[in-house]
């Protein structure tokens, strides 16, 4: 049996996919196998993935039409042998030690079926780093949030078995419920220190669709706290919590609204606030409004260009959206101090030197 299957999807990102699979040949530990879906791509994506499927018996190739992120994964976890499985989008990357790392931590922990490595977000070049302790997690800890990317994941193939596979009824955050369902079966996960993984974020990127993932967020939300009937192992932690999952939702509405206000849509943006207000009878302070800045958005956009983008560009979609919900001008000033803190900061330092921009940080901040 192969140790790891890489199950890597694509869908017209042919520009990208030949650095993901030259990211698997490049690993120092070479038993592997990587499984290529095409989900009805209209690019070179099958050209490709043939060419080096010929070139390497180790690499297969898998043409469907369009179903969609998770039924891909589902045709790539049908086909995999290893004991291990890696979800490696097709414009993520991995780092040349990552299978060795995990092959020998497996060895020496034989019950973790789930482990979680550090990982980077890079456009061009890597521009923040999420690095985890060595530690246990549990149910609780991703009821109350995803922990990673799916490139940061290395799972069992045989608790598959036990939870089913991806949901392909959802458009966004099926990973986080796969990993949910993973926890709830009370299976061992651990986070590791280890860089292993690279979640690429183009700045700037139009692609999000705030209220899909909203959505998304606000069914997995429910069915957390609820006890999941997919699971087919016992399980002392899959049962009924009660828990009030509406400050969860606001807080990951605020999230998505963010990404409307971050593309320029501030008449969308209000609409949709109003209606969920009112929808689930939520009242909002300025502190609230923080997460409008979060990692969905620009939280890790702190280079000098970056910046004076988002301050030049980007910041007047937020005044005009306060100006529509109705705050006053001193409002609005705290609410923009909030949400761009991150980056005006940086621009302090950047602007006035370490020290400087340190002092005038404390003061203003």
């Amino acid at each position: 049996m192969t140790f790891l299957s890489t199950i890597c999807p694509c869908y017209n990102l042919a520009h990208y996919l030949e650095a993901a699979i030259k990211s698997v040949q490049a690993q120092t530990f070479q038993d592997w196998e990587l499984i290529i879906i095409d989900d009805g791509s209209e690019d070179h994506t099958f050209e490709i993935a043939q060419n080096y499927a010929k070139t390497d018996a180790r690499i297969k190739l898998i043409h469907q039409e369009n179903k969609g992120l998770s039924a891909a994964r589902n045709a790539g976890i049908r086909q995999a042998t290893g004991e291990f499985l890696h979800f490696l989008d097709a414009d993520d990357l991995i780092f040349p030690t990552a299978y060795q790392v995990i092959y020998q931590k497996s060895q020496k922990e034989l019950n973790t079926v789930l482990w979680i490595s550090s990982y980077s977000y890079f456009d061009q070049d890597d521009f923040h780093t999420h690095t985890f302790s060595e530690k246990h997690l549990h149910a609780i800890d991703f009821i109350q949030t995803n922990q990673a990317p799916p490139v940061a994941h290395f799972l069992k193939r045989e608790m598959i078995q036990h939870i089913g596979g991806f949901d392909e009824q959802l458009k966004s955050c099926e990973d986080w419920d796969l990993w949910l369902r993973v926890a709830k079966s009370d299976a061992q996960i651990k986070t590791i220190p280890n860089l292993l993984a690279r979640y690429r974020y183009v700045s700037g990127s139009m692609s999000r669709n705030a209220k899909i993932m909203y959505f998304s967020l606000s069914t997995v939300t429910q069915r957390a706290v609820r006890t999941d009937d997919r699971i087919h192992s016992e399980s002392n932690v899959n049962h009924d919590l009660s828990w009030d999952v509406s400050p969860m939702i606001k807080s990951y509405f605020i999230k998505c609204l963010g990404i409307l206000l971050h593309q320029g849509k501030v008449e969308e943006a209000t609409n949709w606030y109003q209606k969920e207000k009112a929808k689930w009878e939520w009242d909002f302070e300025t502190k609230d409004f923080d997460g409008l800045n979060s990692q969905l958005t620009f939280r890790y956009f702190l280079d000098k260009k970056q910046i004076n983008h988002l301050l030049k560009e980007t910041l007047p979609n937020f005044e005009l959206f306060f100006i529509k919900i109705g705050f006053s001008e001193q409002e609005i000033k705290r609410a923009i101090k909030l949400v761009f803190e991150p980056q005006l900061k940086k621009h302090n330092h950047l602007k006035y030197g370490r020290l400087l921009g340190a002092l005038i940080n404390r003061v203003k901040y």
